[in-house]
């Protein structure tokens, strides 16, 4: 599966799979995390009482972002 090169801090492409060993595994966290808050946000859709304190449509929306970012983290992982 070939994924797109991503751009580093100064705009020039960053092949899939040329990342410090370091940064990898900060995207790693960084992606855990991601899917963390992705689980949580689903949790609180699925669970009327909590419609009451948070908007879905806010959580929805934070859902999408999250997931797109986890899109991008994995792909400049090479995953």
């Amino acid at each position: 599966m070939d994924h797109p090169a991503h751009h580093g801090s100064l705009g020039a492409a960053v092949p899939p799979g040329d990342l410090s060993e370091d940064l990898r595994d900060a995207t790693r966290t960084a992606v855990a995390a991601l899917e963390e808050r992705v689980r949580s946000c689903r949790w609180m859709l699925s669970d009327p009482a909590v419609y009451r304190v948070a908007d879905p449509e806010v959580l929805r929306s934070s859902v999408e972002r999250d997931e797109e970012a986890v899109r991008v983290l994995r792909s400049a992982l090479g995953d």
